[in-house]
């Protein structure tokens, strides 16, 4: 057992990183006994990438730093569309980040298991539940979720959803195709978004009637913004979510309340750059990927 941080999306601003990681004790030439990050993507963002990226290195091998992929990480491994309104990542950053992902050093998911035996899910964006149906098989088991999702191709993890377009209605083809539609709107409304792409609507309505069979951790769309929720916070989910004003984090209760908690760690997107990207914190836990290298 040690001591998890899993830190938000950083975006490529390696100054909060480093700020952030002093805070949990980390220097250039300290870490701290019991200590493992797990960082939930979109490391990378086009501003000082290079020098997130010489961070984080030296620490994947030792097993004391967890890399999972994000939108913004994943241009050069696939099914990620060019970036709009920002600089792209750096290639140099993003050609590593392949080799992270092909040595089994970078990840879709992981799980982390407190001392009293919860299990919560790990990922960029959250799993949605329709994902949950579609690919996971219904599994309440967080660990072998986790296993599933790492194991999957890429083209169904990166499944684009509402924040880039993709916001229709699931087509019913029980009963054959509707004459009025292409082939290829229907294979995109019948998949499911994935945990890369999946923002708060995605993900917060699909949990709403239903309640996810396992915790949730995740990074890229925030529902805070400043002092109040942002567009991406569904009206009716949000009786049920409350907000961490000191760390930036939001929580939301599945099933109406009922169930699981998922939570959105802060991301420093939306952070001023005097203020330090503060993790989330889980003593006594340990992190499970449960994938080997895929080369």
């Amino acid at each position: 057992m040690s001591t998890v941080a899993i830190i938000g999306d950083v975006g490529g601003h390696a100054d909060q990183l480093e700020r952030c990681l002093a805070h949990l004790g980390v220097t250039s030439t300290r870490w701290p006994d019991g200590l493992t990050v797990v960082q939930v993507g979109d490391l990378l963002g086009g501003v000082d990438d290079l020098a997130c990226v010489d961070m984080v290195e030296p620490h994947l091998e030792s097993g004391r730093w967890v890399q999972l992929l994000g939108n913004w990480d994943s241009r050069e491994i696939g099914w990620c569309f060019e970036p709009a309104r920002k600089e792209p990542p750096d290639p140099v950053a993003e050609d590593l980040f392949v080799r992270w992902y092909v040595f089994g050093e970078a990840f879709h998911a992981a799980a982390v298991t407190t001392q009293a035996g919860a299990t919560a899910v790990v990922t960029h964006a959250g799993v949605t539940a329709p994902f949950w149906r579609q690919h996971l098989g219904e599994t309440s088991d967080a660990l072998e979720a986790v296993a599933r999702i790492n194991a999957l191709p890429v083209e169904v993890v990166h499944r684009p959803g509402q924040m880039l377009g993709f916001d229709s209605d699931p087509v019913n083809v029980d009963d054959g195709y509707p004459d009025d539609i292409e082939l290829e709107e229907i294979a995109q409304r019948c998949a499911a978004v994935g945990p890369i792409w999946a923002d708060t609507t995605d993900l917060w309505c699909g949990w709403l009637a239903v309640a996810s069979p396992w915790a949730q951790v995740h990074g890229h769309t925030s529902a805070w913004f400043r002092d109040d929720w942002s567009p991406y916070a569904p009206v009716e989910a949000v009786p049920y979510a409350r907000r961490d004003r000191q760390l930036c984090h939001t929580r939301y209760v599945s099933g109406q309340g009922s169930g699981p908690p998922l939570i959105g760690v802060g991301c420093s997107v939306y952070a001023a750059r005097h203020l330090v990207l503060k993790p989330l914190v889980i003593p006594n836990a340990q992190v499970s990927t449960a994938v080997a290298a895929r080369c």
